[in-house]
């Protein structure tokens, strides 16, 4: 949508729209819209010219404009950070910040029990008790703007009969994941963006659990005896807990699911491709705008690698989506994403899980630490009391 970009001054710039686009505010804060050392970019295009991908030596070499730069990074193990004496504003209060890779969760709680590390993160969440039971630390939770959700390849049978995506979305009681697998600390999703998104409508109504319409709807499609699939998730533990719950779920109205599990670059490229049956993915609306959490999920135009990885193709959505990101008028904007939500619990490309919290464990010393609602960390403010 940007026809062109011009440099008014050295504090203003100016991008000229293709058309109308309501979301474009929005999408400029993206973490993919972080400024760029136009010398990195420089050497950034050196190195593909010699066979590097795009984004090689920038990935290796970061450099940016915020409170904290680059000090020492050893791959795999941590990276550490050092204040940045000539950031323009008021600088952080912290002299380094050390990023350190713990892979075993319940080392981790053990590095914050023992005051090695100030906080750990991802907190499993069956480790939450046992950081509540610490003197001296807590959990820190709040709500995200993410979606774990069980996709299905709508180009596949029997997956390009609506009546299967609603019988088995019915067949699966949400409560049993959120309080089973994830001890409460999310809510269940209605559609695919959450609560604290712009956009999202809390009167679009859900489909809701019941088993006995799953199994009518699976025999009014043909399918009264079930039938065989498999669910592809990666090697995450949440994610595997899920899909043996879905496995357990769906063999009660009939479908046989065998799961595989798959390394995450080769998961990625296979789901693009459309190999898949049905899958387990996430996504965070990371812009806060509706249409970030809609337009690459589900309209036609990204099907595979660019995000419609259920390969959703419905005109009337497409339709929808284009005007929604294309309109001025907030309440109009809204009316549509209502229309666009009521649609996409319709059509069922995928079951909406769980919208989740972040949840970490902190060090009660630590003051002033804050996440935002896409799960980035702000550390600007720190203190260790």
């Amino acid at each position: 949508m940007i026809d062109s970009i011009e440099v008014i001054d050295d504090y203003t710039v100016q991008f000229k729209l293709k058309y109308p686009f309501a979301p474009f505010p929005a999408h400029l804060t993206h973490n993919g819209g972080g400024i760029i050392s136009p010398e990195a970019i420089k050497k950034d295009y050196e190195g593909m010219e010699n066979g590097d991908e795009p984004g090689a030596y920038i990935s290796l070499n970061p450099s940016g404009t915020g409170w904290f730069k680059l000090d020492e990074w050893k791959s795999g193990e941590y990276v550490k950070l050092v204040r940045n004496e000539d950031y323009w504003g008021e600088k952080a209060k912290l002299d380094s910040v050390t990023f350190k890779v713990v892979k075993e969760s319940l080392t981790r709680v053990a590095e914050l029990e023992s005051g090695t590390s100030h906080v750990i993160d991802p907190l499993s969440p069956s480790d939450i008790s046992r950081i509540e039971g610490l003197a001296n630390a807590s959990v820190h939770k709040q709500p995200s703007l993410a979606l774990s959700y069980v996709g299905f390849n709508m180009a596949k049978e029997p997956f390009d009969d609506v009546r299967v995506r609603q019988a088995i979305s019915m067949a699966i009681d949400k409560s049993q994941i959120i309080d089973g697998i994830y001890e409460g600390t999310g809510v269940p999703a209605t559609g695919p963006i959450a609560p604290h998104v712009w956009g999202f409508d809390e009167s679009v109504q859900p489909l809701e659990y019941n088993v006995e319409e799953a199994k009518a709807l699976l025999a009014e499609a043909g399918f009264e005896n079930g039938f065989e699939t498999t669910l592809w998730t990666n090697d995450n533990p949440d994610r595997i807990k899920i899909a043996e719950y879905v496995q357990a779920a769906l063999a009660e109205i009939g479908i046989d699911v065998k799961i595989e599990i798959l390394e995450w670059g080769a998961y990625l490229e296979q789901t693009a491709a459309g190999q898949h049956d049905m899958f387990i993915l996430g996504w965070t609306t990371v812009t806060g705008d509706a249409d970030y959490g809609l337009y690459p999920l589900f309209h036609s135009e990204n099907l595979g690698d660019p995000g419609n990885r259920t390969f959703t193709k419905d005109a009337e959505l497409d339709e929808i989506l284009e005007q929604a990101r294309q309109e001025s008028d907030e309440t109009t904007r809204l009316q549509l994403y209502k229309q666009a939500q009521e649609k996409l619990v319709e059509i069922a490309p995928m079951i909406y899980v769980i919208h989740t919290d972040f949840i970490v464990g902190i060090d009660n010393k630590v003051k002033g630490f804050e996440i935002t609602p896409a799960g980035m960390f702000k550390l600007k403010d720190v203190t260790i009391e």
